[in-house]
């Protein structure tokens, strides 16, 4: 029942998202966009973010792709351009690790690790003074590899190749003159391929991320 809510949220975002790059957005809101923006076209801004996702991916001993946790940090540049759009481009990395104890058994920890790169380009629907709110959309490739060691034995995982794009919400709240806080909600969907070393198989599938982020974004430049 959760699993089906969530997914009919994420529709209802992606078809929003969708409707604003569209030109669909309440024309008032874009003509307080243009009147008091939260920055100017030219304006080029650093960001830090801290976050949280839940990917499609293949670890160590898995025979098929499983829903996974992992935390992260990015980092990225966007520059303002006129009509109320952003693009920019960006990295993540980032993982999860597990540690197992077990007393007549192997104890040991199992590692993943990602990286993420992509481009984004961001359209600002509400932008009043000191806040605002963007819909936008990425073009993502990454990596993903997977390793386990123990008393008795170590093991690499698949080595995973992820490509795909997302949609995403951003809302922006100025703390000063040139810092800003940053909250940032994601969904995206991917086509991934994966080589086992171990077993030498080989895997292709269609997944899906989940993200949350937080974080601050700091004007190095104005027009």
């Amino acid at each position: 029942m959760a699993r089906t809510r969530l997914m009919r949220s994420v529709r209802i975002g992606v078809l929003a998202c969708a409707w604003a790059l569209a030109g669909g957005v309440v024309p008032g809101f874009v003509e307080v966009a243009q009147a008091s923006a939260v920055h100017a076209p030219g304006t080029l801004e650093f960001a830090l973010k801290l976050g949280t996702q839940t990917r499609d991916l293949l670890s160590v001993g898995d025979i098929r792709p499983t829903p996974r946790g992992e935390v992260f940090g990015d980092a990225s540049v966007t520059i303002a351009l006129p009509g109320n759009w952003d693009a920019g481009a960006g990295a993540r990395v980032g993982g999860a690790w597990l540690e197992f104890r077990q007393p007549l058994g192997a104890s040991g920890n199992i590692k993943d690790q990602m990286f993420t790169a992509y481009v984004s380009c961001d359209r600002w629907i509400v932008q009043a003074p000191g806040i605002g709110v963007a819909l936008g959309a990425t073009g993502e490739y990454g990596e993903a590899r997977s390793w386990t060691d123990a008393r008795t034995y170590s093991q690499e995982g698949p080595r995973t190749f992820v490509g795909g794009g997302s949609v995403r919400m951003s809302v922006l709240k100025e703390l000063g003159s040139r810092l800003s806080l940053q909250g940032e909600l994601g969904q995206a969907v991917f086509h991934a391929h994966a080589h086992d070393p171990f077993t030498r198989s080989d895997f292709d599938w269609l997944g899906r991320t989940l993200t949350l982020e937080v974080g601050v974004r700091l004007k190095v430049r104005r027009k």
